[in-house]
């Protein structure tokens, strides 16, 4: 259920800041394989065929097996979708914005692999990504739950009231995936 990927962030308390990024930026993953959007992008048979052909001419190269391995499994992984792939397609939709991905991405890729650190005069940037990426969890719920309405958005200074309509971004979705 939803509520298993969100309820470790409403229970956060003495937890540093590190930490509480690399939360948003999983949750924010966690939510997008969520059944409702699994087929959010589709790649073209094509596209398929064609990686497909790059990885039977990966595996009959003369090279190391290991490293083959490493290569083909590197390929495959562009015949599936990411959550970057999926947060492209709800910002050409509307339903997110361009700044709520990209701070998705700087967040999540620093704080996955390590590289994650506060820097003092750069605390209020930080808390700015923290604030966006928690009203990017919300959008994605609103999807999820068909949530049309108004709501606290903490990626604008003064957490302004703004309107969300789960209903018209899906429209927005849909017709974009048979187009």
């Amino acid at each position: 259920p939803l509520s298993n990927k969100l309820g470790g962030l409403f229970t956060l308390k003495g937890v540093w800041l590190e930490t509480i990024a690399l939360l948003l930026g999983v949750v924010v993953e966690g939510i997008l394989k969520e059944e409702k959007f699994k087929n959010l992008v589709k790649h073209e048979s094509s596209l398929l065929s064609e990686i497909m052909r790059l990885i039977d001419h990966i595996k009959s190269a003369p090279l190391e097996s290991r490293f083959v391995l490493r290569v083909v499994s590197a390929v495959q992984n562009m015949s599936s979708t990411s959550a970057s792939d999926k947060l492209h397609a709800l910002v050409q939709s509307g339903a997110v914005d361009e700044e709520d991905r990209k701070a998705w991405k700087r967040i999540r890729n620093r704080s996955a692999h390590g590289s994650f650190e506060v820097n003092p005069k750069q605390m209020q940037s930080v808390l700015d990504d923290v604030f966006r990426l928690t009203t990017l969890i919300y959008k994605l719920v609103f999807l999820l739950i068909g949530y049309s309405g108004s709501y606290s958005n903490r990626a604008r200074r003064g957490w302004r009231d703004d309107q969300f309509d789960a209903h018209a971004y899906w429209i927005a979705l849909n017709t974009a995936s048979t187009s």
